[in-house]
């Protein structure tokens, strides 16, 4: 994206990017929305779904439904709302939404996308969630919520007048081409994956998780481990399990293992060296015909 000094404002340095580039960097007062680019701006442009920008709004601008399907850390939570208010479909008051299954996913992504734009999060960049609303009526452009709310919205305002959209006129009869939706699909990651299967099944998955952290504390470089477990009781158990060991050899060497527990997010994590997935879910069962709700089930 192209950058111009403003007249007035004092005049942008001149850096080395550590690719060989050359970048315009402002004063220590402007954000990563003025004209330099900023470490985090950088980032976001080196993401797999930044090269589809101009795709992604021209099918939105054509289509009357764009379906984007991208691997997950490509980028398409956090920069596609961005894109469709950096191309002005947030003007006139109107709001563009994402939706996210969960609360703290809600949450973390709305403080990302507030931290990308150099806003307040709350302002520009909002979230609604049960019992929180995070937005400024006439300020807001970006809503982040739940399905949930969502569809309560929907019960009070069915056309979901205040947000932003564009509907053709109905063509009559005939079911033409440019009727059909637009797909488009985000290929690559902003790193590379090697899987590593475990060998046999463990008994106890929390635990083999564990033993895996501590199996790449001890023998890959230093960076971060991301874990996925199945619920906050598995996090607990894990959380318990890793203080014992740095307790452990605290008390028994000079060596400490620091961590720290993140919530579940949807979103690119940059700093994350390795991951262990348990490969389990949490699922509810129900037997529709006896109305029963049955005790979450592990697949």
């Amino acid at each position: 994206m192209p950058q111009f000094w403003k007249p007035g404002t004092e005049k942008p340095r001149l850096l080395d990017d550590e690719e060989g580039g050359l970048l315009f960097f402002s004063s220590s007062h402007s954000s990563s929305s003025g004209f330099g680019y900023s470490s985090i701006e950088r980032l976001r442009q080196r993401l797999p779904v930044f090269k589809y920008r101009t795709a992604i709004l021209y099918l939105v601008e054509t289509h009357a439904t764009t379906i984007v399907v991208g691997e997950t850390g490509s980028g398409k939570t956090t920069q596609i709302p961005q894109y469709l208010k950096e191309a002005g479909w947030a003007n006139g008051g109107r709001v563009i939404a994402c939706t996210q299954p969960r609360r703290l996913a809600v949450q973390a992504v709305a403080s990302r996308v507030a931290e990308e734009m150099g806003v307040k999060l709350g302002e520009e960049v909002g979230y609604t969630i049960r019992f929180e609303d995070i937005t400024k009526n006439g300020v807001t452009m970006i809503k982040f919520l739940t399905d949930g709310v969502l569809l309560r919205e929907m019960m009070d305002d069915p056309l979901l007048t205040k947000y932003s959209k564009k509907r053709r006129e109905t063509e009559g009869g005939v079911r033409g081409p440019r009727m059909d939706p637009a797909i488009l699909s985000v290929e690559g990651r902003g790193f590379n994956v090697h899987i590593h299967y475990v060998e046999e099944p463990v008994s106890n998955y929390v635990q083999a998780a564990v033993s895996t952290v501590l199996s790449i504390h001890n023998q890959e470089p230093m960076g971060d481990i991301l874990v996925f477990l199945t619920g906050q009781d598995d996090i607990d158990a894990a959380v318990q399990m890793l203080n014992e060991e740095v307790q452990s050899r605290g008390r028994n060497s000079s060596e400490g293992i620091s961590f720290r527990v993140a919530i579940p997010v949807a979103g690119p994590c940059f700093g994350i060296r390795k991951g262990s997935d348990s490969g389990f879910s949490t699922r509810d069962k129900s037997r529709v015909k006896k109305g029963l709700a049955l005790i979450p089930s592990w697949f």
